[in-house]
């Protein structure tokens, strides 16, 4: 569901609803072993449900003529139970052992705010900037019991984005984000993430064209002593 209302010339609303469900079976057999030693067979099943919910709601109001206002606040929630029975079986055993009969529930919450500022001083160029919040809620059960690690996360992103066409044939598009993790819910998440994307393009004829994206990101988690540089062009 998607609905889009322009209230007058200087304010806009939308609002949207998505739902999916998806479930099915799984299978948990397989075989343990070490040439010579042992060899483990263990089966098993489970079964698996799937529901996913997003709603998001946002303006966009017209501050001057060339600059808007942009809000957008999205939730999303993500719900997982599973069902898992498995049984090891070895020459040596007088019976099947049980590994595992449990009832596995997954919730997660994630909330999204962005609000940017766009400004078009050219027809030729726009640039947006703003920031982005992003909090989020996992909580994990196992047969109705609340697992060790559950816990809340929230992060911040300054976001900015430009494109700039001169011309039918030459484009040049970039972008920079910078987001900081407050207790990540992953221990060897990056807490601190810069990066940016430059996409050029250029087309000498309406038959062929040139493009190429540039990008970096660096990741940092100073309590794990962990640091990523990654380049692509």
């Amino acid at each position: 569901i998607r609905i889009n209302q322009e209230v007058n010339g200087r304010l806009q609303l939308r609002t949207g609803f998505i739902y999916s469900h998806a479930s099915g079976p799984t299978s948990l057999d397989g075989v343990l072993s070490q040439p010579g030693v042992f060899l483990l067979n263990y089966t098993g099943t489970g079964a698996t449900k799937l529901t996913t919910e997003t709603a998001d709601v946002g303006f966009t109001l017209k501050l001057l003529e060339s600059v808007d206002f942009q809000s957008d606040y999205r939730y999303q929630m993500y719900t997982e139970n599973n069902t898992q029975s498995l049984q090891a079986t070895r020459a040596d055993l007088p019976a099947p052992v049980l590994l595992a009969n449990n009832l596995l529930r997954w919730d997660f919450g994630l909330h999204t705010l962005d609000s940017l500022f766009l400004v078009t001083p050219f027809q030729s160029l726009s640039i947006r900037a703003g920031v982005r919040f992003v909090k989020e809620d996992i909580v994990r059960k196992t047969n109705g019991e609340l697992d060790l690690g559950t816990q809340r996360s929230w992060s911040y992103s300054p976001i900015v984005n430009a494109a700039w066409t001169p011309s039918k044939k030459f484009s040049l598009r970039g972008d920079f984000q910078s987001r900081i993790i407050v207790d990540p819910y992953v221990r060897i998440a990056p807490q601190r993430t810069i990066g940016s994307t430059i996409r050029t393009h250029y087309s000498p004829s309406e038959k062929w064209g040139i493009d190429n994206t540039w990008s970096f990101h660096n990741l940092k988690t100073e309590d794990l002593g962990f640091i990523s540089h990654a380049r692509s062009n």
